[in-house]
């Protein structure tokens, strides 16, 4: 699957510190061959996903029409979700 990442996810991505990033990347990445791996759960009311990474959470959508996943937010988890 193609991944795409949007811009606030971008620029979340490039707040959080070097070392951090490169693990959340590796993630980000593994969700091309898995969109659904074991820790992913769906949220509520919404099509959306998350992915826990520490204290970080990934927010994606898959669109299997297109074979794409969007990474939406990067963010700690106290900010992801507002």
């Amino acid at each position: 699957m193609q991944l795409l990442i949007t811009r606030k996810a971008s620029k979340e991505l490039n707040k959080i510190p070097n070392k951090l990033a490169k693990k959340i990347s590796e993630k980000i990445n593994q969700l091309s061959t898995n969109p659904y791996p074991i820790h992913s759960k769906k949220l509520h009311n919404q099509n959306n996903y998350r992915l826990r990474y520490g204290y970080f959470r990934i927010i994606y959508k898959v669109n299997k029409k297109e074979q794409a996943i969007t990474i939406l937010r990067i963010a700690n988890r106290n900010a992801v979700y507002r």
